[in-house]
């Protein structure tokens, strides 16, 4: 009796096995078939993609917006392809594409440091090919998207002073909190008066939410007393930067500029 259950869930994974197959065939046999239908002459558009590459490496995130005409039957061929020249392809269908309405899908491909996405778009109406580079500024609106709440709390300032047998230099202390953990990122910290400007840079490979990040002035001794504490969190070939600034009172406590 074991048995014969045994061998009808095998019986069953194995369909199930062979429709997932042949749904994935069918899948990536969709541009052949919606070339037969598209539109005979390629043709030019002003279909907006976008795209967002996830920072724990999960999934990443396509958009395709229509500045056009209604479409109809869709087919969105997807190529993503990383900077070390290794790719993945995605295909998606729409049957009602209206105009101004925008396509959102869930890339779960693994595929990491994306350097361009290049979409084939098939309908009756529209044959299409857009190229779009996923360069500093186009990471840095993803970074914009995953980041832009993230805020530097706790911000504390330690004034130099005299040791016993060797000074105690400057140093910046700050929590961060609007994201669980931020990706790679150097930590800079620009201490400001008057004319007088001396910055310090700090790399981390990652930072959570509720720990510190500290700079210290050891390697160049902070030679002036602050007016102004800059600091900023930036990320590899992205334009976004998160960026406070804080006035330093004569005791030394810091008061956030309004952004």
């Amino acid at each position: 009796m074991a048995d014969a259950r045994k061998k009808a869930i095998e019986n069953e994974q194995q369909k199930l096995q062979r429709a997932a197959l042949e749904l994935h065939r069918a899948r990536y046999l969709l541009p052949d078939v919606a070339k037969n239908f598209a539109s005979a002459m390629p043709n030019s558009s002003s279909l907006e993609v976008g795209f967002h590459e996830m920072v724990d490496g999960s999934y990443n995130i396509f958009h395709i917006t229509n500045n056009d005409g209604n479409l109809q039957d869709c087919t969105f061929e997807v190529k993503i392809t990383a900077k070390k020249g290794d790719s993945t392809t995605d295909i998606y269908f729409v049957e009602q594409f209206a105009k101004g309405k925008t396509f959102w899908a869930l890339c779960y491909q693994p595929i990491y440091n994306i350097a361009s996405v290049d979409v084939n778009v098939l309908s009756p109406g529209l044959n299409t090919t857009i190229n779009y580079v996923y360069d500093h500024i186009e990471r840095g609106k993803t970074h914009q998207w995953l980041f832009g709440g993230v805020k530097f709390v706790k911000p504390r300032y330690t004034p130099r002073s005299r040791g016993i047998f060797s000074d105690w230099q400057a140093s910046f202390e700050t929590y961060i909190e609007g994201y669980p953990r931020l990706p790679a990122c150097s930590f800079t910290v620009t201490f400001v008066a008057d004319d007088q400007r001396q910055a310090f840079v700090r790399d981390y490979e990652g930072w959570t939410s509720g720990y510190s990040g500290t700079i210290y002035s050891n390697a160049a001794p902070l030679t002036f007393k602050p007016k102004e504490i800059i600091a900023e969190i930036s990320f590899l070939d992205s334009a976004f930067v998160i960026r406070e600034t804080f006035v330093v009172s004569d005791n030394g406590s810091l008061q956030r500029q309004p952004q």
